[in-house]
């Protein structure tokens, strides 16, 4: 009889939980919540979405002329900084500079985009699911300098590191 109360208790609790008010949907309830109107992301604490994109979250990574090849001052860059974000998902952002087509300045962000996010998945054990990469060509300079500094700065791959969305389903 002990028992069978004990059971009726914990399933009294639990399903005192189910009741609690979850405007947004993210498994906190309401009156806990810092943002009841907003989901929250992995690891936030206080119920709020974290979307601010501070420049430590930001990662440049330059590339030589044409290349999509990372050397190894860049390359020695990255595990400082993964430290820091780890658990993360990362934005993998490939850019050129002016020189040359708007086809082959494509084609060369995307190789350095990938470049970089076969690094990370072989060298760093990243699962592909965190990484989403986007090539931008020459369509987002840094500089607008025709400068060699200038288009130097363009020909590069920012990694930008973005909390993990909570994505909750009713029903699981």
């Amino acid at each position: 009889m002990t028992i069978n109360f004990k059971y009726l208790c914990f399933g009294l609790v639990l399903s005192a939980g189910a009741w609690a008010a979850d405007r947004d949907d993210d498994g906190i309830p309401d009156g806990k919540d810092a943002c009841p109107r907003q989901p929250a992301t992995l690891g936030s604490g206080n119920g709020c979405p974290s979307d601010a994109v501070s420049a430590d979250r930001i990662l440049v990574l330059l590339f030589d002329s044409q290349s999509s090849r990372l050397s190894d001052a860049q390359l020695q860059k990255l595990e400082p900084w993964l430290a820091k974000w780890q658990g993360h998902e990362l934005l993998i952002k490939g850019h050129a500079d002016e020189r040359g087509s708007g086809d082959i300045n494509q084609a060369l962000s995307l190789a350095r985009a990938n470049e970089v996010a076969n690094v990370l998945a072989l060298r760093y054990s990243i699962s592909r699911r965190r990484l989403t990469l986007h090539a931008l060509g020459e369509t987002d300079p840094a500089s607008q300098l025709e400068t060699e500094s200038g288009l130097a700065e363009n020909r590069r791959v920012e990694v930008v590191a973005r909390p993990i969305r909570l994505q909750l389903v009713k029903g699981e």
